[in-house]
């Protein structure tokens, strides 16, 4: 979620009803750049109160103004043409912010009497208004007799905590300065993304950068060394994977480090790197019947909350040839079938059956 970006939004008088509200919602959806949005047309439907053929209009509308753009893997633009599947599948999106502003000043040069802008500026105006000049001081009403004086007056002198009396100073106890470990520099990072097995050597180190700072504004971003121990984790992830992949089949294909880092694909390690809770206990029962699946399924993006409320009591039948979530209740099945089918087949290479107990 991006405040700043819903505010640039909502200052542009480009778009009303179902086109403003679908565009906020994706804005809502994204980062501090407008990046990192991956709706679905269901979603942006219910969160928009609109219908779906609706929602699917506002989009084309603002794809063919230049204002979203889809994007693959890689970042790089799709063309209008392209099939991405059905609308219940994710797609990428990029709100364009210089095309926003583009397009908000030649609305603001061909329509000088459009009353929404003009309401903007008097609002901005009457705002810069309110901030009083840092020198300006309030005058305070005295008794009678009494000196006037200002609301604030300077200090005789500069207060000091370290001061004793006297001109004597001496720290307190406790306020030396200690030394703080080094702080891991990206150079290192981007290192350790070069210890991974069967990593590609053509891999942009400026787009795995770029995607690392987009983390780093988000809420509750990892430490640098945080992400060394995760990416590390994910390196020895990869040699026990190639180590039980068939001789027939190769070695793993290795995501591109930007990919990894805007799928959000460290979340799992560091909650494998976590203190144990509750739901690390659970997660150890369920990996005891289901084994190196948890891990797969943590390495697809799907957190451990979900896992537990949709992989739980499933079996998972994998025979070399074909990996199949069985399970006992159609719901559940029909769920995993349209939320993380996308996620599961690009995790395993293949397509992965979801079927119910009964079926074959």
């Amino acid at each position: 979620m991006s405040i700043q970006v819903m505010t640039d939004i909502w200052r542009t008088c480009l778009y009303q009803g179902g086109q403003l509200l679908v565009l906020l919602a994706l804005a809502d959806a994204g980062d501090h750049n407008g990046e990192n949005i991956f709706p679905s047309v269901e979603y942006l439907a219910a969160k928009c109160r609109q219908s779906v053929r609706a929602t699917q209009d506002a989009l084309k509308r603002l794809r063919e103004d230049g204002i979203i753009i889809r994007v693959d893997e890689d970042g790089m633009p799709i063309g209008e043409g392209v099939n991405l599947g059905g609308r219940s599948r994710f797609v990428h999106y990029v709100i364009d912010l210089e095309r926003v502003q583009e397009l908000q000043g030649l609305h603001e040069q061909e329509n000088p009497d459009c009353d929404a802008c003009r309401f903007q500026k008097r609002r901005k105006k009457r705002m810069q208004n309110l901030h009083r000049s840092p020198t300006q001081t309030v005058q305070m009403p005295t008794r009678k007799g009494a000196e006037s004086d200002s609301a604030y007056r300077e200090p005789s002198e500069e207060p000091s905590l370290n001061s004793l009396g006297g001109e004597s100073e001496m720290p307190l106890f406790g306020t030396e300065k200690t030394a703080s470990p080094p702080v891991p520099t990206w150079d290192q990072i981007w290192a350790a993304f070069r210890r991974w097995p069967g990593f590609r050597r053509d891999s942009s180190e400026e787009a795995a950068k770029q995607a690392y700072q987009s983390i780093q504004l988000s809420k509750s971003p990892p430490t640098p060394a945080e992400m060394i121990a995760a990416i590390d984790a994910h390196g020895r992830w990869i040699e026990e994977e190639n180590e039980r992949r068939p001789s027939s089949a190769g070695p793993l294909l290795v995501q591109h480090p930007r990919t990894w880092l805007r799928e959000g694909a460290y979340k799992g390690y560091l909650e494998q790197m976590a203190p144990k809770h509750d739901i690390d206990i659970e997660l150890d029962r369920l990996r005891a019947r289901i084994g190196h699946h948890v891990g797969r399924l943590l390495h697809a993006g799907i957190e451990s909350a979900e896992i537990l409320s949709w992989f739980a009591d499933c079996e998972v039948v994998e025979d070399g040839k074909s990996v199949e979530f069985v399970y006992t209740k159609a719901f559940r099945a029909s769920w995993v079938r349209n939320n993380y089918r996308t996620r599961l087949d690009r995790e395993y290479g293949q397509d992965v059956v979801i079927r119910l107990a009964e079926e074959k």
